[in-house]
């Protein structure tokens, strides 16, 4: 997966799926057409990217399928923004 953070929002999240290797990130600032290229082929031919995704998707079935991943993910930024 290539992540674009287009604020700083997504930060966080997009590095924190590099940090697991689930995905490269490109700054907007840096990406041209070479930098998206070279991500795109450094990400689909690195095999401990495609590990990582492969235990991910195990892990999510694992913990009940999608629906249950979001589900505990909306209930995780409800309480984190009924403490803010």
């Amino acid at each position: 997966m290539i992540l674009i953070p287009l604020s700083i929002f997504h930060l966080d999240a997009a590095y924190r799926a590099a940090q697991l290797g689930l995905a490269l990130v490109l700054e907007k600032s840096n990406l041209t057409v070479e930098t998206l290229k070279n991500a795109i082929i450094n990400a689909t031919e690195d095999p401990n990217m495609k590990n990582s995704v492969r235990n991910m998707q195990k892990n999510i079935i694992n913990a009940g399928g999608t629906a249950i991943v979001i589900e505990e993910i909306e209930k995780n930024l409800k309480s984190i923004n009924s403490n803010s």
